[in-house]
């Protein structure tokens, strides 16, 4: 795995993905700290046309590049570039001059790394970076920029769903349909959470390096941080189109105002904006989906920190929380320009937005109000002038008798290491989910093997045994389903052998297969100790796998 000393540019590439730069400026900023990390002579990135089959330079980075070069064409599978477009392998050429694939765009090149970034199952582009000596790169390179095509295959389908979402914004308008946003949200929601749990999968190894300092842990800390608000926010536009609310928990709701702010205050900070959360004089619980209810918060702090004017530099937030009887309210106050009085009655709108176009959707609200009415609560706008603002939160407070099953519940067995099981084969059609997912049941000690689809996962179950096998459930071919009523067919020993993993709201039949059997399923993006938990609960006992064997 790349370097811990190469997290915080990791970082700032994330960082710019999240200030939603341009693609050319993303990629551009990848080949500058791609080459000057692995002292490249210079990079290119070459965007691929597959229709007319061949690859065009879209960026370029360090000297000689005349214009000659930046508007040389390669054919689809010529040269190294165009191979890795082909074939969607990155390819590690350690001496261009016995290389017969290496086409000599430069004559001085002696080495070549080249890496795909592959958007919605497809080659979109090619990462190559040239250097002049032979073996200039090794393994560790090749890793640091598998890891930064990620980044830009990340940031590139971020753009394109923008794009999607605007299309699809003025389609219903037309049609003044929402019904049409459930099924397109959810194609959405696969294609992004797929390198969501890639990005949030090898910052878990990374994490796991014992000689990373703590500048370098905290920049971990807020890759996955971030990771984990993208899903978030991909989970909130689900269920707004579904109405449907995640798993319910009893939790403190001081705490979850706790936790918005410590993400926010840095940032609200060097805005000139202060944040107070004040702690209830009453404790009380609330019944929630944390995630959401914290996504509603964060929807109304960054709202009431956007309407702080820059130059006032004496910004105020308050979150206060009370018990109002069998509710528990939040009140956030700002002390921002208020909201004019003609568009007060379409804040909670969907996508209506007095931002710019591409600063915002107009669905923070909208689904944070959706949110709070299906745990059975209020959202309003309760006060606004040019001297500031108020939104209210209530929802219902937690009864103590719903709490009772909670305050006692049976003594649990000790905890049982996930790596005191045998084998587990992956499947996954994504080749970054494999790798990762390999590397971490590998350092648990976990006999693992991998499959790139249900078709080859089931060839390798007729030539050997698993005692787990963790599947993607949406797939190209077969999914993930039909795979598990496949394997079943053949071999009885798999009935209760599978856990699933989705990318995005289940279907109908996927709930009811899952409901038949008693089947898990991990949501994506998940990070390793989610994962580890599962396994942990449901990989086979060792005692059982013994009688098995």
């Amino acid at each position: 795995m790349p370097s811990y000393r190469f997290l915080p540019v990791i970082s700032e590439v994330f960082q710019a993905i999240r200030r939603k730069e341009a693609i050319d400026s993303v990629v551009h900023l990848i080949l500058e700290k791609a080459c000057q990390i692995a002292d490249a002579t210079h990079g290119s990135f070459a965007l691929v046309d597959h229709e007319a089959r061949r690859l065009s330079i879209s960026n370029v980075f360090g000297s000689d590049w005349t214009l000659k070069k930046k508007l040389c064409q390669l054919g689809l599978g010529q040269g190294l570039t165009g191979k890795v477009a082909a074939t969607g392998q990155p390819i590690l050429c350690r001496d261009t001059s016995v290389d017969p694939d290496y086409y000599p765009l430069f004559s001085y090149v002696r080495s070549e790394l080249v890496v795909p970034v592959i958007v919605k199952d497809r080659v979109w582009g090619v990462i190559n970076i040239d250097g002049s000596a032979p073996n200039a790169f090794d393994d560790s390179t090749l890793e640091l920029l598998v890891v930064f095509a990620e980044l830009a295959a990340y940031a590139i389908t971020l753009r394109l769903e923008m794009s999607d979402q605007d299309r699809l914004y003025r389609k219903l308008l037309q049609s003044e349909k929402l019904a049409s946003l459930g099924e397109a949200l959810a194609g959405i929601a696969h294609e992004i959470n797929n390198p969501l749990t890639s990005i949030l999968c090898y910052t878990s190894l990374l994490s796991q390096d014992a000689s990373a300092a703590d500048s370098q842990r905290r920049s971990l800390d807020i890759i996955a941080s971030e990771a984990q608000r993208a899903a978030g926010l991909i989970r909130g536009l689900l269920e707004f189109s579904r109405k449907e609310t995640g798993q319910r928990e009893f939790v403190d709701p001081h705490t979850l105002a706790q936790e918005i702010a410590g993400l926010k205050r840095y940032q609200l900070r060097m805005a000139g904006v202060k944040l107070v959360v004040t702690r209830p004089a009453e404790p009380s619980l609330v019944h929630v989906c944390p995630q959401q209810i914290k996504q509603v918060l964060h929807n109304l702090i960054s709202n009431a920190e956007q309407a702080m004017p820059r130059q006032r530099g004496h910004g105020h937030i308050r979150v206060a929380i009370e018990r109002c009887g069998a509710l528990v309210r939040f009140t956030v106050t700002d002390n921002g320009d208020g909201i004019p009085d003609h568009l007060r009655d379409r804040i909670f709108d969907p996508f209506f937005t007095t931002k710019a176009p591409g600063e915002g959707t107009g669905l923070g609200l909208s689904i944070s109000h959706t949110i709070v009415e299906a745990h059975g609560g209020t959202l309003q706008l309760t006060q606004t002038s040019p001297a500031g603002t108020t939104f209210t939160l209530e929802l219902p407070a937690a009864e103590p008798a719903a709490l009772a099953p909670e305050v006692a519940p049976p003594p649990a067995a000790p905890p049982r290491a996930a790596s005191s099981t045998g084998r587990v084969l992956i499947v996954d059609d994504e080749p970054h989910i494999l790798e990762a997912l390999t590397a971490f049941l590998a350092r648990q000690q976990i006999d693992v093997s991998s499959a790139p689809s249900a078709t080859d996962a089931l060839a390798l179950l007729g030539r050997e045994t698993f005692d787990l096998v963790l599947t993607d459930v949406r797939m190209p071919g077969m999914d993930g389903i039909e795979f598990h009523t496949a394997a079943t067919r053949r071999n009885p020993h798999y009935e209760r052998r599978f856990m699933f993993m989705s990318g995005f709201l289940l279907r109908a039949d996927v709930k009811a297969h899952l409901a038949a059997t008693g089947l898990p399923c991990i949501e994506k993006p998940f990070s390793f100790d989610e994962l580890q938990r599962e396994l942990v609960r449901h990989l086979p006992a060792p005692d059982a796998l013994a009688k098995a064997c």
